[in-house]
């Protein structure tokens, strides 16, 4: 019975307890709520006054938060818990650091405040610490009241192990008192646990509201000392800046009533004026920053409460159409993202202006002990007081640098959150909202229903906002000047129509004539084109941004932002028009048919007619009274703009223009006929999907298809412009050549007219004709890297373009194939293989196909045309490049769908070991070709002569290597017999060779004269290297005749017959003008 009567008595002084501490924290936050009540003074109040007090009320309120919270650690001693006591310290240590902190303010009396005020900025930071104290207290009490809870929590915890021991002592107890002490036992532990489970919820209850209750309190506090702060701020600043008014007018009249004031004070007159007017504008920024930051907070707090409903909301997207209409108005209503670089540009001026008032407070040192004894005594006082004044000012500077340094860092940081959690939203937005219907199916009620849109669309006054707006418009300065300005020029482009089609039909008369056409007059076609094009743009724009300025009329700032956003795409369709002109860019300098042209700019009234307003109108009702009219009013705008893409898009492929282009630059393909389907297709399934509800999701594909396309046709448009250039080079060069050949023709005729006689009608025969000319032979090489560079700047920049809505493919990654095991850390993981997954690898394969096809001519056209290399070694490069690409491409493909090396090692090398012996030669081969490419024995244009074989390199590929002999046949030979057999390399290290040839004369011949002549022959012959010289030599007497051997060098292999030919004939004619005869071989008949 003892053991019961405590029990009962400890458990009703624990009730009593928690009661006591509950009251008492309740109490607590209604004082601090009360506490909190500071009323707000006006700018017109008397200022000094309130400055002491507001000190004066703060220390009251510190020690009598103290004195309370040093009562509650008191009530707490009857329970002797290490953990109370030890807060209970904590508490008393926390609590009197503020309170005598606070106490150093006490000294600050009426009297005495303007001078504080007009000391160093510092005081400012005097004060924002106070408020931080004031700040730390408050979480000091919240930590504390929470610790309060926790402790009742662990008494809790106690007294269910005290239930526990309890059972433990009714097992053990006498059979006698057994039932009628388990009896009692039972029904207080039953009490007990009815206490602790009803205390329980009202505990959790308690602290969830206290908590809650403790911040709000403390947050609101904080929030109201921080105005407090911003308000004696503003008041000291004010003071300060009255203060230097008052001197410097007062200075003002002094100058005044004395004439003949030196210049020396009168420039520091002037500085003074200067700095005032810099520090009225460092204040105005340090209010705009300070307000920056205020509205940064509060779109940050927005912009994370709507990624939480975005979160908590996504489960239940599939239910309503209506749920993902109004989460994406909510997204729609976030603001917009922050621009962050201006940042390091006012941060990099502001030390520059602190540097500057540091630099000429140094300076006040040294005009102080210059010699002003030429001075006058007032003249002397007006010269102290300007510097005494001036160092006042430069001290203010100084310390409101410093100030809004880190006001604007708090700032950039603050933009920096914003911009986390904006990307978070849109990629949460993409990731939930985006395959979500945001739209009602249509039904038969739709017609109804756009008919009712479209009325009280127009029943909102849309046609007298507009005219009001105009108005508006017209009577501001900025607009009217804007306006004026872009109508004068569209006047000037109607006005300028003429001369543009007289430039556009002299500059076409030109194309085509090798001495009169030129790359500029295409780069010139082109400006002007986009110039004419430009003027209407930039009306619409300055339109639009006149109606986005008109605030207080909603339909002319949504009308506005539809005029800015279809800006773009008028401008496209006119620039196209100017480039199809009859003289213009496509017929002209790109050779395009007339009748292709036309039809392709069939529809461009209905491109500038319709679609062009279509696309207006859709955008401002995207933005007007929260997408109320999207639904109705803007669907319908969108299907009538999918009919007119489609109508336009038949159009292109009527035309013939190109989507993809073969290796030859062929157009008819079948990859190209598979890309115009598509084309086709896209508008009409975007069309059907915004009628079934998903309007957001389709008109985002296909403004990023279109927007594809477009980027393809100013790819396609800079291929030809490329293209047209290095037509015109060719030309120029063969021009080039055939004047020089001309040239050549003519100099051989003057010197020697008799040995050209048989060749005078053949040559006389060679005219420059300029029309004659091939236009169309341009090297297919530099063209083939033209469309390989192209090809790798339109998938970049098409990944970059969708790479904005990666997120809303993240579905994907849900969508589970099989499984794999990966080990991670000597552990094994089941690694998930996706469609995600499975659609990455082939993306990965495709852009290896894509290098490893153009990344040798990109090679050659960005780096290896540069360095002077030989062909061969310019060939290796290209091949091993070729190599590594594939490699690399084959394992981050297979490593994505969970096939890594790892897995592969062991495969390699069993089946290099059983290939190895089954395909011996063929391996051979391949290494063969590995070392013929590193080590270059022979490379591409060498000439060589293998067995019976001669002939040019002209592929070295993995296996074999081809070898193009003298009769244009080509000859394939292993890459192994190089390596294992001799053969002779013509051009190795040095492509000149030498030629011997062998002459024979009969016995009476003068051998001088015939060594002239074989010397005379060589030096003649435009083949022959004059270094090695040519050598002549009587090497024989044999069977009655002279044996002459003529040694003559051939700079290539391609000269040596060549060379022979001339050699032979001009030999011959020199021996028939000396009268020696070459005898004809004795044959015996035996």
């Amino acid at each position: 019975m003892l053991r019961l009567l405590l029990i009962i008595f400890l458990l009703a002084g624990i009730t009593q307890l928690l009661n006591i501490f509950v009251a008492i924290d309740a109490a607590q936050i209604r004082a601090v709520c009360k506490e909190g009540n500071y009323s707000n003074i006006s700018i017109s109040q008397k200022r000094i006054n309130h400055y002491p007090y507001y000190l004066k009320d703060l220390k009251e309120d510190q020690c009598h938060l103290y004195n309370r919270c040093l009562n509650y650690s008191q009530e707490g001693k009857g329970i002797d818990i290490s953990f109370f006591w030890r807060n209970r310290d904590y508490l008393s240590t926390m609590l009197l650091a503020p309170a005598r902190l606070i106490e150093s303010g006490s000294y600050i009396t009426e009297k005495s405040c303007k001078k504080v005020v007009f000391e160093s900025s510092g005081q400012n930071i005097d004060k924002f610490l106070k408020t931080q104290i004031r700040r730390y207290e408050f979480c000091n009490i919240g930590v504390y009241v929470l610790n309060l809870l926790s402790y009742f929590i662990a008494i809790i915890n106690n007294l269910n192990v005290i239930d526990h021991l309890l059972k433990m002592m009714v097992v053990s107890t006498s059979n006698d008192k057994s039932h009628e002490e388990e009896t009692s036992t039972e029904s207080l532990r039953s009490l007990f646990q009815l206490n602790s489970f009803q205390l329980y919820p009202v505990l959790s209850y308690d602290h969830a509201y206290l908590e809650a209750m403790s911040v709000n309190t403390c947050v609101s506090k904080v929030d109201r000392l921080n105005v407090r702060m911003v308000e004696l701020c503003t008041l000291q600043d004010y003071d300060r800046r009255n203060v230097i008014r008052q001197d410097l007018v007062f200075i003002r009249q002094l100058a005044k009533d004395h004439y003949n004031i030196p210049d020396g004070i009168s420039s520091q007159f002037e500085l003074n004026r200067e700095l005032l007017s810099e520090l009225k504008k460092q204040r105005a920024r340090m209010e705009m920053v300070l307000s920056q930051q205020h509205i940064v907070a509060n779109q940050i707090i927005q912009v994370r409460e709507a990624l939480t409903t975005i979160s908590e909301q996504s489960q239940w997207l599939s239910m309503s159409n209506s749920l993902g209409e109004a989460l994406r108005s909510l997204v729609a209503r976030l603001p917009k993202m922050p621009k962050t670089h201006q940042f390091n540009s006012e941060m990099a001026e502001l030390r520059a202006k602190r540097l500057y008032y540091i630099e000429l407070l140094g300076k006040q040192a040294s005009l102080l002990e210059k010699d002003h004894s030429f001075l006058t005594k007032e003249l002397k006082n007006i010269f102290i007081t300007q510097l005494n004044m001036q160092n006042k000012i430069l001290t203010s500077l100084i310390s409101g640098s410093d100030i809004l340094a880190l006001e604007l860092t708090k700032l950039n940081v603050s933009n920096t959150h914003l911009v986390d959690a904006l990307k978070q939203v849109k990629d949460a937005s993409h990731r939930y909202l985006f395959w979500s219907a945001d739209v009602s199916s249509l039904n038969l009620r739709y017609p109804i229903e756009l008919v009712y849109d479209l009325r009280k669309f127009l029943s909102l006054d849309t046609f007298g906002q507009l005219s009001r707006a105009m108005i508006t418009m017209c009577t501001t300065r900025d607009t009217v000047i804007l306006l004026f300005s872009s109508s004068l020029l569209v006047g000037f482009s109607i006005s300028s129509h003429p001369h543009f089609c007289s430039f556009l039909d002299r500059a076409s008369r030109k194309v085509g004539k090798v001495t009169q056409d030129q790359f500029s007059i295409t780069i010139r076609t082109v400006f002007w084109s986009i110039l004419f094009a430009l003027p209407l743009p930039v009306f619409f724009a300055v339109l639009g941004y006149g109606l986005q300025h008109s605030w207080p009329y909603s339909i002319a700032v949504a009308i506005g932002y539809g005029v800015t956003a279809s800006v773009p795409l008028l401008w496209g369709f006119m620039i196209c028009n100017t480039f199809a002109h009859n003289k213009g860019l496509f017929i002209v300098h790109f050779r395009w048919p007339r009748d292709r042209v036309a039809l392709a700019m069939r529809f461009y009234r209905l491109c500038i007619g319709a679609v062009v307003p279509l696309m207006m109108m859709l955008i401002s009702f995207e933005n007007l009274s929260d997408r109320e009219f999207s639904p109705t009013l803007g669907r319908f705008c969108f299907i009538l703009i999918c009919g007119a893409l489609s109508l336009v898009t038949v159009s292109f492929k009527h035309a013939g223009i190109p989507l993809y282009l073969d290796k030859d630059g062929n157009r008819k393909n079948v990859m190209n006929n598979i890309l115009w389907n598509i084309m086709l297709s896209i508008p009409i399934v975007a069309a059907i999907a915004s009628c079934v509800g998903y309007l957001e999701t389709s008109k985002a594909l296909l403004a990023r298809l279109e927007t594809s396309l477009a980027i393809w046709f100013l790819l396609l448009v800079m291929y030809y412009i490329i293209r047209r250039w290095m037509l015109i080079q060719r030309r120029r060069i063969a021009f080039d050549r055939a004047r020089a050949r001309r040239a050549d023709i003519l100099a051989h005729r003057a010197r020697n007219e008799e040995e050209l006689g048989m060749q005078q009608g053949a040559y006389d025969n060679i005219e420059i004709d300029e029309p004659g000319i091939d236009l169309d032979a341009i090297s297919a090489q530099s063209l083939r890297l033209v469309r390989s560079f192209l090809t790798l700047v339109a998938l970049v920049s098409v990944i970059l373009l969708w790479s904005e809505i990666h997120s809303a493919f993240s579905f994907l990654e849900n969508i589970r194939l099989w499984d794999v095991s990966t080990t991670i850390h000597g552990v094994k993981k089941p690694q998930p293989i996706t469609v995600g997954s499975v659609m990455n690898t082939g993306l990965v394969l495709i852009i290896t196909a894509q290098l490893v096809r153009n990344m040798p001519a990109l090679l050659e056209l960005a780096l290896l045309q540069h360095l002077s290399l030989n062909p061969g070694t310019g060939y290796a490069i290209k091949t091993l490049t070729k190599y590594l690409i594939v490699l690399i491409g084959s394992l981050t493909g297979f490593t994505l769908i969970g096939i890594d090396w790892s897995k592969l090692q062991w495969l390699v090398a069993g089946l290099s070991v059983g290939l190895g012996f089954g395909l011996q030669e063929i391996f051979a081969n391949f290494i063969s070709g590995l070392i013929l490419l590193f080590e270059k024995p022979i490379r591409i244009g060498d000439t060589v002569t293998i067995r019976d074989l001669t002939g040019s390199i002209t592929r070295i590929n993995t296996r074999a290597t081809t070898i193009t002999d003298w009769d244009h046949k080509e000859i394939i030979m292993p890459n192994k017999s190089f390596l294992t057999e001799q053969f002779i390399n013509w051009s190795l290290s040095d492509s000149v060779t030498r030629v011997v040839l062998n002459i024979s004369v009969s016995l009476d011949s003068n051998s001088e004269e015939v060594t002239e002549v074989l010397l005379q022959a060589a030096k003649g012959c435009r083949y022959v290297l004059e270094n090695p010289c040519p050598e002549a030599f009587l090497v024989d007497l044999h069977k009655g005749v002279q044996l002459f051997e003529l040694r003559i060098y051939a700079a290539e292999m391609n000269h040596r017959m060549l060379l022979r030919h001339d050699i032979h004939r001009r030999i011959l004619l020199g021996l028939q003008e000396i009268g020696v005869e070459i005898p004809i071989p004795i044959f015996q008949i035996l």
